[in-house]
């Protein structure tokens, strides 16, 4: 050993020895350190072993008289990974060690020591989890978490308790059989009042569960729609519709290419394309050509793959049969009654695709109310328009279905009073005029994916920002 007024100094930190002394002592005291300081690791050969059945701890205890027969073989419990660590300078000597773990792997009982997982599933139904694990419908029915002993919290939404098979059994229905799921020794429930996930097993079986379950449980996709319904007055220059040519002038972007330029016609009298801009600067340019008049402009936030209605309107009765008695001169009409949903109805399922594609299954409906002019009932008759699609619009791009064309008649008559009622010279003092107004009613979609992690994040300010693509004001 070295004197101990041979070393001066040592420092941990930057790792060196200072000696101070006769030349062959701080010679033989370099030699020395030199043949101390060496990576005894890379003369050991290692080895990590999992064990499933039994705890690393007790196989390590039970180890220990066999392997140290051998000489030279250490084995380090690694709790944490379920697994024993195997040091030897033999490397024939580790597999004599895998021999004798698989052993008492194998000899240890392995329904003592069982564990117990409890998963609180925050945005996904607790069975739809179960059932991807399983491949099938999870079973629920009579089981409630308080059949255990009170779990210890260990992270978050998991809990993890070590339960004996000795003790008393469950109430009600036993866990489903193993061998039907994607991990074949653990036993899955449901427990629908907290909406978890409970699982009976390995630890080790229960940690990979554990988090394959944490990547399924994802707040689900949300979609913000903005709709906007216009009606455009059509002039001599518009008698055949919306000139679109004129309009993608007024923009910076284009529509989808279709060969001839136009639209593409879904069915006879409906167009529809979409455009990378948003609707307040597709209006603004219909402005420019036309007199535009909004009709309605909803907007809503609904699930992916999950339907959303909006009414704005009422709900006019409609009289569908009228009765009397023939018997009875004096017996009342009895009318048979129905409602009928008016004004501006949107139901719209978004369906968000890869890169970056919305399908929106969408139905528009604009319906009013007028006297009934072809029957002899007293009930009114609905003037409908509306537009039933589906299309796959790119994430932020406005959709346009246009084409819904109506045209209403009417008639006045102005004159002389009383002169121009007066029979054959009346036509004198008197003239009838007629006018005719056509409109085209153009529906604009905006679907905007929501895509942060909390769900409510960032809705307000696409909200916000949607407001004031509506005044047309600048956004802040």
């Amino acid at each position: 050993m070295l004197a101990e007024d041979l070393i001066r100094y040592g420092d941990d930190a930057r790792g060196f020895v200072v000696l101070s002394g006769d030349p062959e002592q701080v010679s033989a005291g370099v030699q020395l350190l030199k043949s101390l300081d060496v990576n005894w690791l890379s003369s050991v050969s290692t080895a990590l072993i999992p064990v499933v059945n039994a705890s690393p701890e007790e196989i390590a205890s039970d180890l220990e008289p066999i392997l140290s027969r051998l000489g030279g073989v250490s084995v380090v419990p690694l709790e944490r990974l379920q697994t024993l660590m195997v040091i030897s300078r033999q490397r024939e000597s580790l597999d004599q060690a895998r021999e004798w773990i698989a052993r008492l792997d194998k000899g240890a009982r392995p329904q003592l020591m069982r564990d117990v997982l409890v998963y609180e599933a925050r945005y996904v139904n607790a069975e739809d989890l179960v059932a991807l694990t399983e491949g099938g419908s999870a079973s629920s029915s009579g089981f409630t978490t308080s059949a255990f002993n009170e779990p210890r919290k260990t992270s978050g939404r998991r809990e993890v308790t070590d339960r004996p098979s000795e003790t008393a059994a469950l109430p009600g229905d036993t866990f489903s059989e193993p061998g039907t799921s994607l991990f074949e020794s653990l036993s899955i429930r449901v427990d629908p009042g907290r909406n978890a996930v409970v699982a009976r097993g390995a630890s080790v079986e229960l940690e990979s569960l554990s988090e394959l379950l944490s990547l399924l449980d994802k707040p689900k996709r949300q979609v913000l729609i903005e709709a906007t319904i216009v009606e455009v007055s059509l002039t001599d220059g518009t008698s055949l519709g919306v000139q679109w040519d004129l309009v993608q002038d007024r923009l910076s972007a284009t529509f989808t290419d279709t060969g001839s330029g136009d639209l593409t016609s879904l069915f006879p009298g409906v167009s529809v394309s979409y455009i990378n801009t948003d609707i307040a600067a597709v209006i603004n340019a219909l402005a420019a050509t036309s007199d535009v008049e909004i009709v309605s402009s909803p907007r809503m936030l609904v699930l992916n793959n999950e339907t959303a209605r909006l009414q704005v309107g009422d709900q006019v009765p409609i009289i569908t049969q009228s009765a009397v008695s023939v018997s009875d001169p004096g017996a009342p009409v009895v009318n048979s009654t129905t409602y009928r949903d008016t004004g501006v109805i949107l139901t719209v399922t978004p369906r968000i695709r890869a890169g970056g594609m919305v399908e929106v299954d969408i139905s528009q409906e604009v319906s009013g109310v007028s006297e009934t002019t072809t029957s002899s009932i007293d009930s009114p008759t609905i003037s409908q328009r509306s537009i039933q699609s589906v299309l796959a619009v790119p994430d932020g791009s406005t959709a346009v279905l246009g084409g819904l064309m109506s045209s209403t008649r009417s008639y006045s008559r102005t004159g002389i009073p009383i002169l121009k009622d007066t029979p054959v010279l009346g036509a004198a003092f008197r003239s009838t005029n007629q006018s005719e107004r056509r409109t085209e009613l153009i529906v604009l979609i905006e679907p905007t994916v929501v895509v942060s992690e909390e769900p409510s994040s960032d809705i307000p300010a696409l909200l916000r920002a949607a407001l004031v693509r509506a005044r047309g004001a600048p956004a802040t």
